[in-house]
């Protein structure tokens, strides 16, 4: 789900330590204490990776920076290859690492790797079917007990297609292919777009994003005589907010008719569904109002709205971009970034209530204090 650095990356081995974090006690210690865990952040050297397994109630930090423990100690050969724009999501107690590649040597990886958050094992899959390129260039997203992935068709593209669509059940290790791209089958099927975020409700798989004003007139099925945004300040003003649905029982696709103010992307967006609303915060944005409102869309009527934020001390996360989030059942987690001049880093860790939205300062964190530290989420 998240862009790596590769100049971060590439001076150790990652994915070899756990540290955890105590959310109510903020107490910090290495090892899976009392084998829980509730919110795991990955680390590879400067760069981070945070995520929630909604198992229980810790925060567990993989980390290659501190050797003190490690995993299953014969079994440390089976952990991922050191990698780049590789993608992370979670399901229960796993955490699911996929794609990305090595800068050093220009390979691209193919395959799936789990690591199981309670025995502190990682577990290798590689797909048995042919995904071209859907394992190299990316997304992904974990509802109930399936990963599920859709692939580009070009790297580099600010707008890309989407060739095909499918799906890991970590029960019984099965890869199911969703959707495969047809010119002929759906006319309904999403153009080139860029897609900035990619997220699953009621049976669906949902996929937002931006298109480009030159190509509308060939997408017949578009019409923004209901866009609201604010596209005049966007960072990509030439563009539109479109979204998608691809209905799982049916395996059709559908454009969603989306009204009220939408949001403004500055590249990717995070987002969790909460009470029939989707709650979604976007890492890059510089606005001033950035923690003090929330983009939400209710998924009854697809109306978008902005939330104002509260807090009982009256303060909220400091100005910041490349922040990490994660999202427990009925909350968010803040931490890290940089200062929008990119001379420092934050170490903090924040919380919001998804019902109240609540800002609350959880703690503070003291690792990796290198301003060119990079926080990635997914």
């Amino acid at each position: 789900m998240c862009l790596g650095y590769a100049q971060n990356i590439l001076r150790r081995p990652p994915f070899t330590h756990v540290l955890s974090l105590d959310v109510e006690s903020e107490e910090i210690f290495f090892g899976s204490k009392n084998q829980k865990s509730k919110l795991a952040i990955l680390f590879v050297n400067y760069s981070l990776k945070l995520t929630v397994t909604h198992h229980r109630s810790k925060i567990q930090i993989i980390s290659d920076k501190h050797n003190i423990f490690g995993m299953n100690r014969e079994n440390q050969h089976e952990i991922p290859e050191i990698r780049t724009c590789y993608r992370m999501t979670n399901l229960r107690e796993y955490l699911v690492i996929s794609v990305g590649g090595d800068c050093r040597s220009s390979a691209t990886y193919n395959d799936l790797w789990i690591y199981n958050t309670i025995s502190g094992m990682w577990k290798h899959n590689q797909p048995i079917i042919e995904l071209g390129t859907i394992c190299e260039y990316s997304e992904i997203y974990s509802f109930g007990n399936k990963v599920y992935i859709f692939g580009y068709d070009h790297l580099y593209k600010p707008h890309r297609k989407i060739p095909c669509l499918v799906s890991f059940n970590v029960n019984d290790t099965n890869w199911e292919t969703v959707y495969i791209h047809n010119e002929d089958k759906d006319e309904n099927e999403p153009p080139y777009m860029c897609v900035n975020l990619f997220y699953y409700h009621n049976k669906s798989l949902y996929v937002l994003g931006t298109l480009h004003r030159d190509d509308i007139s060939i997408n017949s099925n578009y019409s923004d005589e209901n866009d609201s945004s604010e596209d005049s300040t966007n960072i990509e003003s030439e563009n539109s907010v479109v979204m998608y649905k691809f209905c799982l029982v049916t395996s059709t696709w559908t454009l969603v008719q989306q009204t009220g103010v939408k949001p403004i992307f500055y590249g990717q967006a995070y987002a969790t569904v909460f009470n029939n609303q989707l709650f979604m915060f976007c890492r890059e944005s510089t606005a001033t109002t950035k923690f003090r409102e929330v983009n939400i869309l209710d998924l009854s009527t697809y109306v978008w709205a902005r939330r104002e934020t509260q807090s009982k001390n009256k303060q909220c996360p400091y100005a910041r971009v490349g922040e990490s989030y994660a999202f427990s059942s009925n909350c968010a987690f803040m931490s890290g970034g940089r200062t929008l001049n990119n001379n420092a880093s934050y170490e903090d860790i924040w919380r919001i209530e998804l019902e109240t939205l609540e800002w609350i300062q959880t703690g503070l964190f003291s690792f990796y204090k290198n301003p060119s530290s990079s926080h990635l989420c997914c």
